[in-house]
């Protein structure tokens, strides 16, 4: 066992019923997984459970996964096998299925947090009723020269639709850093089916649930991407899931949403990927207009000229240079 002496607190939180269920969906991930198992950890909130859901990893993976959680010595740790991968989705509602907290806070095996973040959003959601999600302020790093990206989202949800928020605004909520009640999250589960965008489904779930969603302004959640943009990050090409996701929820977006949806997300990956003809769709045109945003009909511009945003990277870094020297 842990000779931490915290251990004994964390045997009594482990044996009360605790207040935060912390999801965390696991696949063949040994050589991360530790930063983010370390980043639960450190919380300063400490009445918590974290649910790993092992989603049929390899027996060597899966090992490897016992190993480092039993090395942790803390039995708020509690492993969840899956005999077969059944996706993100399935093991996220495994774990969400399994919790006993009040709360449940959703967090990816790659990704970690800063050690106030469960704090932050226990004392938000203390006075609030169960129909708040909060969400958080998060970084992206991209690893190597390519480093992090500035915290997002700039500006936290309005009135607007999570549909209008997510695509025609240009708003963030990132999946590990959603909080909410744990009886909503179970009425609210991932969709299955999809290989893709399952992230955007749970929100649209939650809104269509009657959920509202508050943003705090801390940045306490770092995503890491290192593989977008590597051969490994391909797993993520499938704009023909992206066309069925849009073309089967009309209802939840709106008509700026969708055309931005559908630039970004169909024409984008197909331009780079397959060539202007592939990507080409009818109503292209119409959604360059219905989009209503610069900087989504900027992007697509670039695609559709040059094949990338390199040009407007240029451009942006020119007009930086010349706001120093002015």
């Amino acid at each position: 066992m842990h000779s931490d002496p915290n251990s004994e607190a964390n045997r009594a939180n482990s044996e009360s019923q605790p207040l935060v269920s912390v999801v965390i969906p696991f696949f063949n991930r040994s050589n991360c997984i530790l930063r983010t198992l370390q980043s639960v950890l450190l919380q300063s909130h400490t009445n918590w459970e974290a649910l790993i859901v092992d989603d049929g990893s390899s027996t060597e993976e899966r090992e490897q996964l016992l190993t480092l959680v039993e090395q942790l010595g803390d039995d708020r740790f509690r492993v969840l096998v899956q005999a077969e991968n059944c996706g993100g989705g399935a093991a996220r509602n495994v774990g969400m299925l399994a919790a006993r907290g009040q709360y449940i806070a959703l967090l990816d095996s790659d990704d970690e947090w800063a050690s106030g973040k469960l704090e932050a959003q226990v004392r938000l959601h203390a006075s609030s009723g169960d129909m708040l999600v909060s969400y958080t302020r998060s970084v992206i790093d991209f690893g190597g020269l390519r480093g992090r990206q500035a915290p997002m989202p700039e500006h936290p949800i309005g009135r607007q639709s999570v549909a209008d928020y997510l695509f025609y605004v240009g708003g963030f909520m990132p999946t590990p850093s959603l909080f909410g009640s744990a009886d909503v999250f179970k009425n609210c589960l991932f969709d299955e089916s999809l290989r893709r965008h399952q992230d955007y489904d749970f929100l649209l779930s939650l809104e269509a649930f009657g959920c509202q969603f508050e943003m705090l302004h801390e940045v306490l959640v770092t995503i890491h991407w290192e593989d977008v943009g590597t051969a490994a990050g391909k797993r993520f090409y499938c704009p023909e899931v992206s066309e069925k996701f849009i073309a089967d929820r009309p209802a939840m977006f709106s008509r700026r949403a969708a055309a931005a949806f559908r630039l970004n997300n169909v024409f984008a990956p197909r331009r780079q990927e397959e060539g202007l003809r592939a990507a080409y769709y009818r109503g292209f045109v119409r959604d360059l207009f219905s989009v209503a945003s610069w900087k989504v009909r900027i992007v697509t511009m670039s695609l559709l000229l040059f094949n990338s945003t390199l040009p407007l990277r240029v451009l942006r870094g020119v007009l930086m240079a010349g706001r120093r020297v002015f």
